[in-house]
């Protein structure tokens, strides 16, 4: 009989590569990892419809699943249960990966974090967990981009405690859960990575030989400029002839994702905006370095960087005409009916069906 593989966990956290992983260990595949498949690399919405209870179960139906009926998501969680226990239980390869980027998110709790050790225990010779930790810096720029491109409403609240990682709240369930001898955290360092690659770093933290691995995606983050835009457009604080009245509908149609080539300046914080969240949050970041044992490397704050809606604005108002001229080069936004169709196969790709469906 074949010896059970060893289950690797891998908890992200977001911003640290957990895409470029999926896709070359749960897309396109390599060799001694197997993994639970399904339409996506990435478990998260798993984890939560798996292991998540009361008002984290509640959440994530409304957010991420509204379309199907409480019972249609409880006889879901079974069929998704029944098929990951046969993948593991049909598993002949050394390694069994389960990445979610949401194990490592502050509202997946103690408990949920133990229904999913108890849920893997039985069907492997060892559980560990590897995670990537990024510097508070680099991580909020690149959090709060996320959210701009997203429209979040709540974006427009410029709030640097918000952006915070929250690192014990992340971390410190991993290691009393599954004991700390057993979570293997990584700072997300690319000085330190073989040829600077999180993709190598982590197949060097799996053992196994990944000889051709693609370089990590080009940045698909927005320029100074772009999100100084999106963030006024999102806030109401540009003009209804913004950039011009000529292509003021085709900009407020254009998503913000879209203006990724726009602008050569770089996005980020000012030291002033920073600086309360990094003193209020001084033990956290404490408390993160002890459990790595070594500094956090990070960006520096920059002095010239975002601090006040009132400095985007500014900006946005500078690059009026060029975002006129660049809008005219940019393919024409989709239609409605383009927009239904493509929500339709983001839901196909989850593999759901209608309202309710059993």
């Amino acid at each position: 009989m074949a010896e059970p593989p060893r289950i690797v966990v891998h908890a992200g956290m977001h911003k640290t590569g957990s895409t470029a992983i999926q896709e070359v260990f749960g897309i396109r595949g390599v060799a001694g990892v197997d993994h639970p498949g399904g339409p996506r690399a990435n478990l998260s919405d798993t984890v939560l419809l798996l292991f998540a209870e009361g008002a984290l179960l509640d959440k994530f139906h409304a957010t991420r699943m509204p379309h199907l009926g409480r019972a249609a998501l409880l006889r879901r969680r079974d069929r998704e249960r029944a098929r990951i226990e046969a993948r593991l239980r049909s598993c002949r390869g050394p390694v069994f990966l389960f990445s979610a980027e949401d194990i490592a998110a502050p509202d997946f709790d103690a408990g949920a974090t133990a229904r999913m050790a108890e849920f893997l225990s039985p069907h492997g010779h060892a559980i560990e967990v590897i995670a990537y930790v990024r510097g508070p810096v680099s991580f909020m720029q690149s959090a709060y981009q996320q959210r701009v491109k997203q429209d979040k409403p709540g974006a427009v609240a410029l709030d640097a405690h918000n952006l915070w990682p929250g690192y014990r709240a992340r971390f410190e369930k991993l290691d009393q859960v599954f004991g700390r001898d057993r979570v293997h955290l990584r700072a997300f360092d690319t000085g330190a990575f073989r040829e600077g690659d999180v993709v190598l770093d982590f197949a060097d933290a799996l053992g196994v030989n990944l000889a051709d691995a693609p370089r990590l995606r080009a940045n698909d983050g927005l320029s100074r400029e772009a999100m100084s835009v999106a963030y006024c457009r999102l806030a109401g604080l540009l003009p209804d002839d913004y950039p011009t009245a000529r292509l003021a509908a085709r900009f407020r149609a254009t998503p913000a994702r879209a203006w990724a080539g726009f602008g050569t300046g770089k996005f980020t914080f000012s030291d002033g905006f920073l600086a309360p969240a990094l003193a209020a949050r001084r033990a956290d970041m404490e408390w993160i370095e002890d459990r790595l044992g070594r500094p956090l490397p990070d960006r520096a704050p920059d002095p010239n960087g975002i601090g006040t809606a009132a400095d985007m604005q500014a900006i946005a108002q500078e690059c009026r005409a060029a975002l006129a001229t660049a809008l005219d080069t940019m393919p024409a936004p989709p239609t409605r009916a383009g927009r239904v169709l493509r929500r339709v196969g983001h839901y196909l790709h989850r593999g759901l069906g209608p309202r309710g469906q059993a």
